[in-house]
């Protein structure tokens, strides 16, 4: 027998990038912690009576928000802590790679006990 659900809810991630430049000149983490919302569906599919298959598949979406480190901050609307000349959040959101759209796939077993 098969049972699929669906889901929908809010999502919360720690994010870090590490920058290490070449020669130990500098080494140092940009953090930012982001809320977002996030939806999928998940199947459950009969083995036998004890075990089951479950697949997952969803999408995530992340807000834009502050990223911090190295001695600065960025904020999405353009507030800034110890501004590097014209470096923007746009430029340091670029530098990091930070997600904000995520395809989410799992496959696992459940033991029914």
């Amino acid at each position: 027998m098969e049972q699929s659900y669906l889901y929908v809810g809010p999502r919360y991630k720690r994010f870090t990038a590490n920058f290490n430049f070449i020669g130990g000149n500098e080494d140092f983490d940009i953090r930012s912690n982001q809320w977002g919302i996030g939806s999928g569906l998940e199947s459950h599919l009969t083995v036998n009576q004890k075990f089951n298959l479950i697949l997952t598949s969803g999408v995530n979406y992340m807000k834009e928000n502050r990223l911090h480190g190295h001695d600065t901050a960025y904020d999405p609307n353009g507030t800034t802590g110890l501004e590097r000349d014209t470096y923007t959040y746009a430029d340091a959101d670029n530098a990091i790679n930070q997600p904000k759209l995520e395809l989410r796939f799992m496959i696992g077993i459940a033991y029914k006990l």
